[in-house]
């Protein structure tokens, strides 16, 4: 988002306009990002090393149930799944950032009388500027969660705190849609608010999933560690799939011709029409709140918690020494 925001400011002096700019200033940040993304990674590669010594695993018996049958009969995990699936819209905070940036808000100066540098300077400023508020707002809420996370564990369990911040963003996120686009620093707050969910979830499902790995490995006395991480990833990318498609799915409700708009000129959000500016708007309000009270609804059979936690987690300890299982401190 810092690397938008920059070039929101330096692509108009280069004199480029329209489609011309944005084409140029996507293609930046893909390269940017590719670079750094790429660079961080290799360091993995030296620093992984394994901290759970497993003994060779006996052969299959006939009639066990397959990798595949093993995680949809473990009700624990499909729940968590679900609460991840339905919650996806989390991510239209951050997704639909840019585009009600474009259609919908607009803080800039007073366009009347520039010429048309001037105006697309304009714009892109307050696509910019928008974009980079809600940037700030969806860091303070989601990340700030993050860093108390720790803190609320000792009080509470992942189901309380998964549903009271999904109640809580749902509520924001509401009144976030009632008062309205043309109301944008009143929207701010109520911005980082609809955002606890995302830090609280995001922290609470991977631990959700360890949880239901052990389940499921008490139960069947078998662990699939790789499978439920790959299950969790998936739910992460399915959910950013769902919050994009939404986001497409709202141009073609409002029948918004991006060609014609954006051909010669940045679009204006002034010179939108109401249900336009009204539709973008609900991608980080109304459908998120949706979205977020749904995702209540498979947690509320979520009952890893508690007396029936420690259970699992006593005789697991027990069953994995017999078994010979070693978990060595360190590692990464």
């Amino acid at each position: 988002m810092a690397i938008f925001m920059l070039l929101g400011f330096i692509l108009p002096k280069l004199n480029l306009y329209g489609t011309e700019l944005e084409k140029t200033k996507y293609t930046a940040i893909a390269v940017i990002c590719a670079v750094l993304g790429n660079l961080l990674f290799i360091r993995v590669y030296f620093k992984a090393k394994e901290r759970v010594n497993i003994p060779a695993p006996q052969k299959k018996k006939k009639g066990e149930k397959s990798a595949l049958g093993l995680i949809l009969s473990c009700k624990p995990l499909i729940i968590t799944a679900l609460m991840g699936i339905l919650s996806a819209a989390r991510y239209m905070y951050q997704a639909g950032a840019v585009h009600v940036a474009r259609y919908s808000f607009y803080i800039g100066k007073d366009l009347t009388g520039l010429s048309l540098s001037e105006r697309e300077a304009a714009l892109q400023s307050n696509i910019s500027l928008v974009s980079t508020i809600f940037a700030v707002a969806t860091a303070a809420g989601m990340f700030g969660t993050m860093l108390i996370m720790p803190l609320l564990f000792k009080k509470f369990n992942y189901k309380q705190i998964v549903i009271a911040s999904s109640l809580l963003g749902f509520a924001a996120s509401m009144a976030m849609w009632f008062v309205g686009y043309e109301h944008f620093w009143a929207c701010v707050p109520l911005l980082v608010i609809s955002c606890i969910p995302c830090g609280a979830i995001n922290v609470c499902a991977f631990a959700m999933v360890g949880d239901c790995l052990d389940y499921m490995e008490w139960k069947t006395g078998k662990r699939l560690t790789g499978m439920g991480s790959a299950i969790q990833s998936f739910v992460t990318k399915l959910g950013n799939a769902i919050s994009t498609s939404f986001i497409v799915l709202m141009y073609m409700i409002v029948n918004l011709d991006v060609a014609s708009i954006n051909a010669d000129v940045t679009a204006n959000p002034l010179e939108m029409t109401s249900a336009v500016r009204t539709g973008m708007f609900s991608l980080v309000s109304l459908i998120p709140a949706i979205s977020l009270l749904v995702s209540v609804i498979p947690m509320l059979f979520y009952d890893l918690v508690g007396e029936k936690k420690e259970k699992i987690t006593r005789e697991l300890e027990q069953q994995r020494a017999e078994k010979g299982i070693e978990v060595t401190a360190g590692g990464n």
